[in-house]
Order: structure tokens, then sequence, then C-alpha cells
């Protein structure tokens, strides 16, 4: 069962924003995959000085059947506009089949029961954060963090001093200590702006 855009997302938008105050974002992938990032303002975190992060949801729909519909709660660092997510719970993330199903998670309230939810738990999600933010990282032991990062995981290697440019760059744009934060962010950073990267969000 296709389930447009227009039919899916536009009601849920519209119904959002008559409770929160949320900036909305778009992007597509092949034509075909739809990522909507919702940003609910005036509920910030402060990570550090001049490093915030605001919760989002993000729902996704796809017209190939290449990623189900879904949405999932996560957050948005303003300091170089990339998006977030948390670790996946049963709280943060719900997925549905484009079936007849579909309709009851398609459901306003269910979905302003999700959102409300999310955001009065806010200090829970943003704990792992705060781990990263507390752990500091010696300048000389960067390289091997990142290697040892990028061979542990599918990050593409080719990409691991993009990785080490956006940490550094960060450290000194925006006076940041040198932290697991950081690093996590540096990877993070190439995910979502790098073009070389030519997958999925």
């Amino acid at each position: 069962t296709l389930v447009s855009n227009e039919q899916l997302i536009k009601p849920i938008i519209t119904q959002v924003k008559k409770h929160y105050d949320v900036d909305v974002g778009v992007s597509v992938y092949r034509d075909s995959a739809f990522y909507i990032d919702l940003v609910f303002n005036g509920h910030e975190k402060k990570m550090l000085k001049k490093d915030d992060i605001i919760p989002k949801l993000r729902i996704v729909n796809s017209y190939d059947g290449s990623v189900k519909y879904s949405y999932e709660s996560g957050f948005f660092r303003v300091v170089c506009s990339n998006g977030m997510t948390v670790p996946e719970s049963e709280h943060t993330k719900i997925k549905s089949m484009h079936t007849a199903s579909i309709e009851s998670k398609t459901e306003t309230e269910f979905l302003l029961d999700h959102i409300s939810g999310f955001l009065d738990n806010q200090k829970d999600h943003i704990e792992p954060y705060q781990k990263l933010m507390g752990h500091k990282v010696l300048m000389d032991d960067l390289p091997e963090l990142i290697e040892d990062i990028t061979n542990k995981t599918k990050f593409p290697k080719k990409q691991a001093e993009a990785v080490m440019e956006r940490i550094l760059l960060e450290k000194e744009e925006h006076k940041l200590p040198l932290t697991d934060w950081l690093v996590y962010n540096g990877f993070n950073y190439q995910l979502n702006h790098n073009n070389a990267i030519n997958t999925k969000p």
C-alpha cells in the first residue's frame, strides 16, 4: 500500500505545529526516500558553552520500499547544523510497513504522545552524550582513536582525514575541549554532510 507524503506527512506536520514551535527540514535520496526533520524550538539543552542540542523528530517514508515508514526521536546539534540520533529503544523509534495496518502508526494522538514522552525524558536521552563529553582525548592519541573507530565500523576509511579536519576545526573555531563528544561529532558531521559518502541519510 503506497502512502504518499502528502497523505502521510503533511497532516502530521500540521498537527504538530499546533502544539509546538518547530522548524522543518527535508532531504531526499534518489527521488524515492524522504527524510523530514521537525526540530523543536524552545527545548534546547546545553552541552557546553555555545554548544546546544535541540530535540527533533525525523519522519521517514519511501516510494520504492527501500526504507520503511518510521519516525525517530533524536537531536539536532546547533553548532554545526548536523543531525544526530539517540540509542534506539522502544521509546525512540517506530517503524511500519506500507500495509493497511500503517494507519494505526500514523494517528496524530499516538505521535503526539511519543513526542511528549521524548521531550519529558530528554535528560535520560542525552546521558550518553554527556558521558562522551566527560571523556578527554589527548591530541597525540587522536589519530589512533580515529583509525580504531574507522576499523571497527563501516565508516569509509578514505574519509578518516576529513574527520580529523572537522574535529580540529570545531575545537579551534568554537573553543571546545578535545573529548569523545567532539570525536563523535567529527564522524557524524561527515555522515551528514560529506558528499563523497553516497549512502542513505
